[in-house]
């Protein structure tokens, strides 16, 4: 098919085949090309005549051409990308990140050994010798002491929710018991942490630095200032809020710790301005991606005043017919603090593979274990050698085998899992998926007793839909607010509770 470009001057208004992509065709075209135009000048067509190598060199260099077009379009498409760089970079601007190495997890057996208190039906177990294990209590395997396995989760003997008490040694005359046996359970990964440095000097927008190591899993935590303070990742920079988990003490719950025996922890939400990004790279190293904020600016730069909205400053008289969102004022564009002139230490998770998948019973050793000192203070000596003891007394096992180590996810892998990520965009959007969402709550935080999915005003008499919808029109509702204008607050106030009582009578 020949196509006549529009530029009536480009050519000499010659016809010019753009078909042609591939080496043969290309040669051709241009083999034509020249037969038609310039019958006079060449006619040798020869394959060995000097003429042809110019064809034929034409020709190559837009073989060569098309086919990078063609790869660019290609590979700028996560359906069709073959290149694992651009496999990795479309599946993060998807929402996904895809794993460099997965660990393999199992769920371990804790024990620890307690006095008892009381006598006859009063004996139980001394809550005060319950020990409380930190998270990252590290878990070797007899037959091969590389596979360390780490714990994700506190465990704390003293919560009774998923504590099972047996008695380990009773008293040989009086028949009661002296010492009992807790259980708990908890997750294990095989991992291992370890940490980096990276020095910040002068203010720098966007800077980032690279772990370059292998079987990297996930970024446990950063750190600056010594410790002092903490950096948070997001899933992008530009998210501000994240969940933070505390413990259910009166400090933290305040008459949420009344229920502490039964929901352990509380969710709260935290604006993070110290956040970074991790970003995958198709060589399996991170990037930990920060924003462009600067501490030594003043508030009032970067945040809007509050105390200036409606002050008519410059600027403000254009903008009367915008309307003003109250959470305007939790957001910056600076995404986040810059590390300046200080040094982060980053500790990261590194294990996993196939290897890390081992049988039952095969993880007893414990390589590192951290207590987090109790409130209570022991007044003898005899006291605080026992509770020395139960720190020897706990020990671990894996009842069950652990699975699902392996190593980087292939490109297929990373494309279809691209692809559902994509699909579901972490949202919920039927009924059964708030439900589903609602019931998922981990048993940590409580539990949901019943859950039930409604639209604005099928049940709320004050939703939305229905306050909008009481006023018969316009007219009516504007002959409301005039009826209050002169009305003082009371007034206003015994008139809704009234009819308050009327609209619950009706119902």
């Amino acid at each position: 098919m020949a196509i006549k470009p529009k530029d009536k001057n480009f050519g000499s208004n010659r016809n010019i085949n753009y078909v042609g992509k591939d080496f043969a065709t290309l040669k051709e075209n241009l083999i034509e090309y020249t037969k038609t135009y310039f019958p006079n000048t060449y006619s040798d067509f020869n394959e060995a005549s000097p003429g042809m190598v110019f064809i034929e060199q034409a020709a190559a260099i837009g073989d060569v051409l098309a086919f990078y077009q063609d790869t660019q379009l290609k590979e700028s498409m996560l359906a069709h990308a073959s290149e694992r760089k651009n496999v990795v970079a479309l599946a993060q601007t998807m929402g996904y990140k895809p794993k460099i190495s997965t660990p393999a997890v199992t769920t371990l057996t804790v024990y620890q050994q307690v006095p008892s208190i009381g006598s006859g039906s009063s004996n139980v177990p001394d809550e005060s010798y319950c020990l409380r294990i930190k998270e990252g209590m590290e878990i070797s395997s007899n037959t091969d002491s590389n596979i360390i396995f780490r714990t994700t989760d506190v465990v704390d003997f003293s919560l009774k929710t998923d504590r099972e008490v047996d008695v380990q040694e009773r008293n040989q005359i009086t028949g009661e018991p002296t010492f009992y046996l807790l259980t708990k359970k908890v997750k294990a990964i095989s991992a291992t942490e370890k940490e980096q440095s990276f020095a910040f000097t002068s203010y720098q927008e966007y800077p980032k630095v690279t772990i370059t190591d292998d079987n990297i899993i996930a970024v446990s935590s950063c750190t600056s200032g010594n410790g002092s303070v903490k950096w948070y990742e997001v899933p992008y920079l530009a998210q501000e809020s994240i969940f933070i988990e505390r413990a259910n003490t009166e400090s933290n719950g305040g008459e949420l710790s009344s229920s502490s025996s039964v929901v352990p922890y509380i969710l709260e939400i935290q604006k993070v301005p110290y956040r970074f990004a991790v970003k995958v790279n198709s060589d399996n190293t991170l990037d930990l991606q920060f924003g462009s904020g600067e501490t030594s600016m003043a508030d009032e730069i970067i945040l809007p005043n509050t105390k200036n909205v409606g002050l008519g400053l410059a600027n403000s008289v254009n903008r009367l017919n915008q309307g003003i969102d109250p959470s305007n004022f939790l957001k910056t564009n600076t995404f986040g603090v810059v590390p300046t002139n200080t040094t982060l230490t980053v500790k990261y998770l590194v294990g996993g593979g196939v290897s890390s998948n081992i049988n039952s019973n095969e993880l007893n050793r414990i390589t590192k274990i951290e207590y987090e000192e109790d409130l209570v203070s022991f007044a003898t000596d005899a006291d605080r050698n026992l509770y020395s003891f139960m720190k020897e007394s706990i020990a671990v096992n894996n009842d069950e085998p652990a699975v699902g180590g392996r190593g980087a996810e292939s490109i297929e892998e990373v494309r279809q899992n691209a692809l559902a990520m994509f699909g579901s965009q972490n949202r919920a959007v039927t009924k059964e998926d708030y439900v589903v969402r609602a019931l998922s709550l981990p048993e940590r935080y409580g539990s949901v007793a019943k859950v039930y999915v409604s639209p604005d005003g099928e049940i709320d008499n004050n939703s939305p839909s229905s306050i909008l919808a009481s006023p018969k029109n316009i007219a009516e509702f504007v002959g409301v607010v005039e009826s209050m204008k002169d009305k003082s607050t009371s007034e206003i106030q015994k008139e809704l509770r009234s009819e308050e009582r009327r609209v619950g009578k009706e119902c």
